[in-house]
């Protein structure tokens, strides 16, 4: 199964930009550093030789990781399609499973969730990979 990839842009300043959209990242990257006389805006072509040639001596990045949503958020996706692959779901004749196609698109949503929930909790100030997926565990 393929989900979206996950950008995760750590800045000079300390500052960390997580994100699934290349635009939203330019965007942010440029209304940080518009106030700095030495910065050129960024946009995709520049994000993408940065995210696929390893260009990562441009002001103000430090590191850049490309995540996939499906590996990055394995353990919790591996439980829900547990759930959902011991659901019985009751008919007329008899109980049934999910099917596949069916259990894949319940992924997909559930991952989509997990990670706007995340971006809440990183854009309170949370920025622990570990401690965030605790705190959805709860949820």
């Amino acid at each position: 199964m393929v989900l979206k990839k996950i950008y995760l842009f750590k800045l000079e300043n300390g500052m960390e930009i997580f994100t699934t959209d290349k635009n939203e990242l330019v965007d942010k990257l440029n209304e940080i550093y518009k106030e700095n006389p030495l910065f050129v805006e960024y946009n995709i072509d520049k994000i993408n030789n940065i995210i696929f040639k390893g260009n990562k001596k441009k002001l103000g990045i430090s590191d850049v990781m490309v995540l996939n949503m499906d590996e990055y958020y394995k353990d919790l996706l591996d439980d829900y399609k547990k759930s959902l692959e011991s659901h019985k779901l009751k008919y007329k004749s008899g109980f049934k499973n999910y099917e596949s196609s069916v259990i894949v698109k319940k992924l997909k949503e559930y991952a989509n969730n997990l990670y706007a929930k995340e971006s809440v909790l990183r854009k309170s100030g949370i920025q622990d990979k570990n401690k965030i997926h605790k705190l959805l565990l709860e949820k």
